[in-house]
């Protein structure tokens, strides 16, 4: 079963269901924030990043994912060895 904050959808502009990953059981994900490939890469190459937290452990990782392909799960973790609390809505942006 897919519950809330359990896992990554991966969902096209028609709604169409292209991937999922879930997470082990008691762990939570945050809002995950899209970083482009490159400047020049296809709209959706690129990764997401996103906090998990690991309840049994009280402390989270940064997962990354491959946006192309978040059924292959993490293509990275950051231990982070302490609980990053859950945050606002936000996205990083360039300086114009």
């Amino acid at each position: 079963m897919f519950g809330a904050l359990s896992g990554i959808v991966h969902v096209d502009g028609r709604g169409k269901r292209l991937g999922h990953y879930l997470l082990p059981a008691g762990d939570t994900i945050s809002e995950p924030v899209f970083v482009e490939r490159s400047a020049d890469a296809a709209e959706g190459d690129g990764w997401l990043l996103a906090v998990v937290w690991r309840a049994r452990e009280n402390r989270s990782d940064l997962a990354v994912f491959n946006a192309q392909d978040v059924e292959a799960g993490p293509a990275a973790l950051v231990h982070l060895g302490h609980r990053v609390p859950d945050g606002f809505h936000g996205n990083w942006v360039g300086a114009e």
